[in-house]
């Protein structure tokens, strides 16, 4: 197997969110230049599920880089001092206004590890309760939150209304704890 080895690296690009940097590698067949996104800080994605319901929350949100506005589940960035779970409990309140009464870490995810490096910790947040209004960024405006079935959620995905990687990453996060969790 051929082995590529760092030379070195830079950075072009920062802003609150991201890097993007420019690495230089020696490769087998030569010298490469490989262009990449850095997350600056680790991301969070919450799984809102309501037992009683066997339903979980999202919420719709404009994204300018597909110049749509998305269903998927609640997100956010890891901000300087917060612990993984402080960062999901808040995270959860600000996009929904429910509190997470406990949170159970599924699994750590790379959305896209050709291009990005920074992964998101999912957890699920089983029967949140409602606590207050939500208290979004002005950068961040959250549409709606909606409660969505399992199949609901099925359909979307097949008819191309559900196509971000958390939220497909998530759905299959859930299964596979849930099929676990019944063994």
């Amino acid at each position: 197997m051929a082995i590529w080895k760092f030379i070195s690296d830079s950075f072009s690009f920062r802003n609150r969110w991201i890097e993007v940097h420019a690495a230089d590698y020696q490769t087998p067949d030569g010298k490469y230049r490989y262009t990449f996104v850095s997350r600056i800080r680790k991301s969070v994605i919450i799984i809102p599920y309501f037992a009683a319901s066997d339903s979980f929350l999202l919420v719709s949100q404009f994204r300018p880089p597909v110049n749509k506005t998305i269903w998927q589940f609640p997100a956010g960035l890891v901000e300087k001092g917060d612990s993984l779970v402080g960062a999901a409990r808040r995270e959860l309140g600000e996009e929904t206004g429910y509190k997470a009464n406990k949170l159970l870490k599924l699994g750590l995810v790379h959305p896209d590890p050709g291009i990005i490096s920074g992964p998101g910790q999912f957890f699920l947040s089983v029967d949140p309760v409602k606590v207050s209004g939500r208290q979004t960024e002005p950068a961040e405006p959250i549409g709606r939150i909606k409660k969505f079935k399992i199949r609901q959620l099925e359909k979307m995905i097949i008819s191309g209304k559900i196509r971000d990687s958390w939220t497909l990453s998530g759905l299959m996060l859930y299964k596979l704890w849930r099929t676990n969790a019944k063994n």
